[in-house]
């Protein structure tokens, strides 16, 4: 009987144990986190452009500022495209004039988005050779797909 009830507990215990490591949506997909994106993202970029040491010194700088910038417009032209989608659904409708100022913001801010990354590439490729710049500014994209791609898996 004492055999039993201890086999009993040190199931219960390892089952315990199992679901504590493994959290109640064992089987659910696992995201990553924004830091395991941004690694992924280093190293995508690092390997696809051949980044030496000192290059990677002198790119991620100017890469980094460049995306900061660009990502505070690409939030703003997200928001303006809710705003959009918003006028478009309220009741009463939208005013012509309400939907083509939020239009000229829409296409300011990107226009805006265009602007900043043509200043990164010019300064991307002050530190890298030109054809690296230029596949520098292709890699976001590819890494976006390839991402999106790893995450369907």
């Amino acid at each position: 009987m004492k055999k039993t009830i201890l086999t009993l507990l040190l199931a219960v215990v390892a089952t315990i144990g199992t679901y504590a490591q493994h959290g109640p949506h064992a089987g659910e997909k696992k995201y990553p986190t924004h830091e395991e994106i941004l690694s992924q993202k280093i190293a995508f970029f690092t390997q696809e452009l051949d980044l030496t040491p000192e290059e990677a010194q002198q790119f991620w700088p100017v890469y980094n500022a460049g995306w900061k910038k660009a990502e505070t417009v690409r939030r703003e032209i997200r928001h303006t495209l809710k705003e959009i989608n918003a006028a478009l659904k309220q009741e009463p409708a939208a005013s012509d004039a309400q939907i083509n100022a939020l239009m000229e913001k829409y296409f300011k801010a990107q226009q805006t988005e265009a602007q900043i990354q043509a200043e990164t590439y010019a300064e991307v490729s002050k530190v890298l050779p030109v054809a690296k710049a230029a596949k520098a500014c292709t890699l976001e994209e590819k890494f976006r797909v390839m991402l999106i791609k790893q995450l369907r898996k």
